[in-house]
Formats: structure tokens, sequence, C-alpha cells
């Protein structure tokens, strides 16, 4: 492959207003080239970026504040070199939160979090692949040693001019290796696929499915290789694969619409229908739960309480604007729902109970009254007033002008057990013996 005839393409970061305002003719510019490039070299054409991540965000006395990590990202696809190292960040961070690593940059964003390091894109290039894998080493290579070389204590007594670079710099992988495994998980998808499409007739693979002898995920693989190019987007060999990928029966780059896929939706609604019943019993036997009507009862309190302490009254308003606000079609229909729930038969109960509780407290209520009112009964009728309360054989009664009716006894009784008379003579038998 001659690549002297690609230029190499270093674009800056914007320092000004003025190189903002043209970020978008550069891009343009830019994009052009690359086309370019693409038309005359035989090697695909990638971003390539180098990235510095600076500790800044922690306590003036961190031995580590100010030590930076060098990467490099070179990826096809990307769009810029800006989308590649941004990409390359969240695996890191990623990668951070799965392993827990005892030095290096993984373990520093796991000590201190991605929000304590500034993140920048440095440097970046648009070339060939192989000539932007080799100018993206020997950039990395120099800019750790600028920064003071690979890590060498991660708990420094004080602060050491270092990086949390691990090594020297420079990609252990040749791009003639990560072709081999790329090809190598490309015909292990072959197979799975081809397996499948003999026994399902389709290409048209659910997410969710796995292969019950290899565990091989293929729904998984799939769903990537539709949405984000997986094995194919930067790939010499992607026309080759696109070609073979749709001649599969069923196969579908937008699988929203594919037949299968709404068969499997109708099915999986026909099935919510017929366990509706069921979930809605479970869910109205939740909700009658006694302890769960008590926590609501209480809870519908409390948030009455709050709203008539933020607006006294409001609730009533709303209520009543509401329904000069409704349409008399609306109200029938409110009318009717409030009088067909209390036709129901725990509310009838409930209110039967309410009904008896009031009247028990209104008769309690009278009694006191009575009691608190008597007055000695005259001997003779004429002297009796009407509507005075008289006691007659320990029960508390009115006289109506005629005749005297009973309300209920003068003194509660007293409860079961012994009574104060009884314990007090006990108590002071004892003492005596």
């Amino acid at each position: 492959m001659d690549v002297s005839i690609a230029a190499a393409l270093c674009v800056a970061k914007p320092q000004n207003a003025f190189d903002k305002l043209n970020q978008g003719a550069r891009e343009q510019q830019q994009r052009a080239k690359e086309e370019e490039l693409r038309k005359k070299a035989d090697d695909p054409v990638v971003h390539a970026g180098i990235y510095r991540a600076t500790l800044v965000r922690v306590p003036a006395d961190c031995t580590l504040k100010g030590v930076a990590y060098i990467g490099q990202a070179v990826r096809a696809g990307a769009g810029s070199a800006q989308k590649a190292v941004e990409k390359r960040w969240k695996e890191e961070i990623a990668q951070a939160r799965r392993e827990k690593k005892a030095v290096g940059f993984i373990a520093a964003l796991d000590w201190f979090g991605a929000n304590s390091f500034d993140w920048e894109l440095v440097e970046s290039k648009l070339a060939p692949r192989d000539e932007a894998q080799r100018w993206a080493n020997e950039r990395e290579t120099v800019l750790i040693s600028e920064h003071g070389g690979p890590l060498r204590d991660m708990t420094p007594a004080t602060f050491i001019r270092q990086t949390f670079n691990q090594t020297s710099g420079g990609s252990s992988h040749s791009w003639q290796s990560i072709e081999a495994m790329c090809r190598l998980r490309w015909r292990k998808f072959q197979g799975e696929m081809l397996e499948y499409v003999n026994i399902k007739k389709s290409a048209h693979v659910p997410v969710k499915y796995v292969n019950n002898k290899t565990g091989y995920r293929l729904g998984w693989t799939c769903f990537h290789i539709r949405v984000a190019g997986d094995m194919l987007s930067g790939r010499p060999e992607k026309a080759e694969r696109t070609a073979w990928l749709e001649q599969l029966p069923g196969w579908k780059w937008d699988a929203t619409f594919a037949p299968e896929r709404l068969a499997s939706l109708s099915s999986n609604v026909s099935k919510a229908r017929q366990n509706r019943p069921d979930w809605n019993k479970s869910i109205k036997d939740a909700r009658n739960r006694p302890e769960r009507m008590e926590a609501s009862r209480k809870s519908g309190e409390e948030q009455f309480k709050r709203e008539e302490a933020a607006d006294p009254g409001g609730r009533k308003r709303r209520g009543e604007q509401q329904w000069a606000d409704a349409s008399e079609q609306q109200r029938q229909k409110w009318c009717k729902r409030l009088s067909d729930s209390q036709k129901r038969p725990d509310i009838a109960a409930k209110k039967k109970a309410s009904l008896a509780i009031t009247n028990a407290k209104k008769m309690r209520e009278r009694l006191e009254n009575a009691r608190s009112n008597v007055e000695e009964e005259p001997p003779r009728k004429k002297d009796r007033r009407m509507g005075a309360f008289y006691e007659r054989h320990g029960k508390v009664g009115r006289w109506d002008g005629s005749k005297w009716g009973e309300i209920g006894p003068m003194r509660d009784p007293e409860p079961a057990g012994p009574s104060s008379a009884t314990i007090e003579a006990q108590y002071s038998s004892s003492d005596e013996e």
C-alpha cells in the first residue's frame, strides 16, 4: 500500500470565538479530505486522537494532584477524533466501575471518580489506518515522556512528576492481529446464524435469544450489528459481509416492523389479556389489605393537612370550580358514579357502622347533659317543669309535661372485677394483721 499520497490531517482545538464560529467550515473541509484519502488509499481511513486526563478536583494535600494520563483512540467510523476519544473515555470509566485495580489510571478513576479529572483532546489526525496507528503510538510515547514518564508510585509522600500510564506508550496490538480476531468473531457469528436460519427459516433473531447449547448470545450480536455496525464499520470486508447478511431470508436492518416481531408482540398482547383478570385481582387484594388501607388513609389525611395549611379552603374552592366548569353530561356521570358507589355492599356496611357510632355518640352526649342538669323531682305533677331532668330509682329521665321518659342510668356501671370498696377492704384487713 502506498500511503505517501495520504497527507496528515491534524485537527487543532478551537482556541477562540472566531475558531468556534468556523468549526462547521473546518469539519466540512475535513470530510472532503477524508473522502479524498479513501479514494487514494487501500487501507481504511480512520480518526486518531491523543487525549489527556488530568487529576485536578481533589484536596490540595493530595500528592497525586496534577498527575495526568495520556491515552490514544484510533477508530474507524467514529465521525471525528473528538467522538473517538469520548467513546474511549466512556469505556475506561465503565471499566473502573467493573474492575478493582490497585495501580494505574483505572485505579485512579475508581478512587477519585471521573469528575475529578479534566478530559481533553490534545492532538488528532485523519489518515489511513496503519499510518494513523503509527502516529498515535509515537505521539503517545512522546507525551508520556514529557509529562514525567510512566507511573512510579500510587501513594508518594510528596508530588513527583509522573503519569498514570503503566507503560512508555504505544499500542501492543497490530491492526493485522485485530483484524484476525474480528474475522474469528465473524466466522463464529456466521455459524450460529446459519444454524438458526436452518431451524427457524428466518434471520430475524429476537434480542434475548441465546443458543442453549453453546451459550452464544446471537440476538444481542445481531442487535449490535444492526444498530452499531459491529464487525462492519471500518472493516475491509464490510461490503462482502453486508451482502452476506442481506441475502439471508428475513434479514432486515430495521427490524421494528418485521413480521416475526409483530407476531411476537401480538402473542405477548394476547397473553397479557388472558392474565389481566388475575393481575387485577391480585392488585385489588393487595390494595384491600388492612395495613395497606390504613396506610393510605393516613397518607391521605396528612396530604390534606399539608394542602389545607398551605392554602386554607383551596381544595373546596377547586372542587366548586371544577363542578361549575363541568358540562351537564359530566355532572350526571359524576352523580351516577357516586350513587353506584354508595350501593356497594362494603360501602353500605361502612355507612351503617359509621351511623351506629354517630348515634351512640349523640346518645352519650344527651345522657351526660341530663346527668349534669338533673333536678330534684317535686312530688306533685303541677310543680314539675316541662323539659326538666329528674332522677328516679337510679335513672335519669326527662319530663315532657305529662310523663317521665327514661334516658339512661344516673351512673355508669362498674367494670367487671372486684369493686374499689372490696379492694380497700382487703388492703385494710391485711394491714391489721
